[in-house]
């Protein structure tokens, strides 16, 4: 005598699980990685990554998308989940540097200092110590003799941190 019995196999869970990861505004993103979790019976599968956010994507959240690479058509055993990670772009950090910086006289006309963040911001020149010159805007004008240190500052945005004053 013979009988038969239905049998239900159901499909086991696999898991694509996309790192978090994170960098500066303005560099590019690192590469991403992740985990496969619940491969059985020696099946063998790996995984891609991808985020949309690009160098110039401001400060924020993105995702990263998990994909599965199934070479051996083995994923229709599988309850497949995809986890996404998060990209975290973060602010960079700005540096101020200055144009020549020659030596002047007293009683000379007023001059034009230069100054440029890595950034691309404006720069804001705020004291000039001691007071032997003033400064308005970017113009000094010479009041005394000796010498002093000019102070340079950008207060940064969203995507970029405030400068160090220099």
């Amino acid at each position: 005598a013979s009988a038969s019995v239905p049998i239900t196999i159901h499909p086991a869970p696999l898991e694509v699980r996309a790192a978090d990861a994170s960098r500066l505004y303005g560099a590019p993103n690192p590469t991403s990685t992740g985990l496969i979790l619940g491969a059985t019976n020696g099946d063998s599968f790996s995984a891609s990554f991808h985020s949309d956010a690009t160098p110039a994507s401001p400060v924020g959240a993105y995702p990263i998308l998990p994909a599965l690479i199934d070479p051996s058509g083995r994923a229709t055993n599988y309850s497949l989940t995809l986890s996404p990670g998060t990209l975290s772009v973060l602010p960079a950090d700005q540096a101020i540097s200055f144009g020549p910086l020659p030596s002047h006289r007293l009683g000379e006309a007023p001059f034009t200092v230069l100054a440029t963040a890595n950034s691309g911001l404006p720069v804001t020149f705020v004291s000039l110590t001691p007071a032997i010159a003033s400064v308005s805007g970017n113009t000094v004008t010479l009041l005394g003799v000796g010498q002093a240190t000019l102070r340079a500052l950008q207060p940064g945005d969203a995507n970029w941190n405030p400068a160090a004053p220099v």
